[in-house]
């Protein structure tokens, strides 16, 4: 979502990397080009799998993503 998008850019630091999933469907978000260029923040598209399969492995715990979220 738009809000998404815009809270991930808000909270990665410098230099960091923000992956959008692919929802089909989804609409148009706007993006914070300044922010993301001065930030030298890298913004990566994932198409593939099943968000919904996906987030159901991150909420059960079988998946950790905390090793891959710098704060």
């Amino acid at each position: 979502t738009a809000e998404g998008l815009a809270m991930a850019v808000a909270m990665v630091r410098p230099r960091g990397t923000i992956v959008v999933k692919h929802a089909a469907g989804a609409d148009p978000a706007p993006v914070p080009i300044a922010r993301i260029v001065e930030g030298e923040i890298q913004l990566l598209g994932s198409r593939g799998g099943s968000l919904d399969e996906a987030m159901a492995e991150i909420a059960s715990g079988r998946v950790d993503v905390a090793p891959l979220v710098a704060r």
